[in-house]
């Protein structure tokens, strides 16, 4: 898979879609976000309207902390009506990295709206709300 993802990546070569996107993802599960960054980049640009790029382009950046570039990203993914709960907890810890507390708890909400026990979104508001709290503090 390493030499796949190596000629994907530094000689730009790009089969068919369906199989590049296998690629992304079998790079993925092996932990190296930051090497599919550049072949989805090229795959959005050949494919502007497959949802499931965007997805695995923001939880490429996601991942590889760059949270307020995956926002817009995600932001594309949760455009789509077909999108779920998973890809709203996604783009609320974009938010929250990227610094948009406020923005990430309304989010958070959404995500706790459709599935009130979701465990992450229920950590994150945690987080952000003690962080809120702590700016304001900070003001006064």
């Amino acid at each position: 898979m390493a030499l796949a993802s190596f000629f994907l990546v530094v000689l730009g070569c790009t089969p068919d879609p369906v199989e590049s996107v296998a690629s992304v993802r079998a790079m993925q599960l092996e932990g190296q976000y930051g090497e599919s960054i550049p072949v989805l980049e090229r795959l959005i640009e050949e494919n502007p309207n497959d949802i499931d790029i965007y997805r695995l382009l923001g939880l490429a950046l996601l991942a590889s902390d760059n949270g307020s570039t995956a926002i817009w990203a995600l932001r594309r993914v949760t455009e789509d009506p077909e999108y779920g709960v998973t890809d709203l907890f996604a783009l609320a810890q974009a938010l929250a990295k990227g610094g948009a507390h406020g923005n990430a708890r309304e989010v958070t909400e959404e995500v706790l709206a459709i599935e009130p026990d979701h465990l992450g979104a229920l950590l994150l508001t945690t987080n952000l709300v003690t962080n809120m709290k702590k700016w304001d503090d900070s003001l006064e």
